[in-house]
């Protein structure tokens, strides 16, 4: 019953992923209550991937600034892909360290048929240099689509998620 509130909560969002910081949203309450409900999942890697999900980056960057490797510091990457410190975000997937969290990540696409548009498979180095393409609003014949590209992190997201749901549980 507890794993079903979290399993439920991105369902509840109605909107796409965003691409870039949210200074605050409507849905932060949203967050709150499932913590209530799901106490074990406060200042984890699963309530930073619940405000990442948001584009809120303080309070999940707070969660995750100091962590070294694993998945906590893939989640970092993503916080600083979605603040536009491409550099940075790229350092931290580096500092993941974790092969079986990207083998993880790859199956999840694998198996829900995501296609990839720069190769076979999901990189997340490749995804930021994709977001920072589109970030910078330079034309280039290598520019995705805004739609695929918030897809694509809403898929990475999914996937990171279900992998930390299932560490917490």
């Amino acid at each position: 019953m507890v794993r079903r509130s979290l399993d439920c909560w991105p369902g509840t969002l109605g909107f796409p992923i965003p691409l870039s910081p949210i200074l605050e949203s409507a849905c932060d309450k949203s967050i709150e209550a499932v913590l209530v409900e799901v106490p074990q999942a406060s200042d984890t890697v699963v309530e930073a991937l619940m405000w990442l999900r948001l584009g809120r980056l303080d309070p999940a960057h707070r969660i995750v600034q100091e962590a070294s490797q694993g998945i906590a510091a893939y989640v970092h990457g993503m916080l600083h892909r979605l603040e536009g410190d491409f550099w940075n975000a790229n350092y931290w997937f580096r500092q993941t360290r974790d092969p079986e969290l990207g083998a993880w990540i790859r199956e999840f696409f694998r198996k829900r048929g995501v296609s990839i548009p720069w190769k076979d498979r999901f990189d997340p180095v490749e995804f930021t240099r994709a977001c920072e393409l589109w970030r910078g609003n330079r034309e280039s014949v290598d520019r995705i689509p805004h739609e695929v590209l918030q897809d694509l992190a809403l898929r990475e997201w999914e996937a990171v998620w279900e992998n930390a749901l299932n560490s917490l549980f």
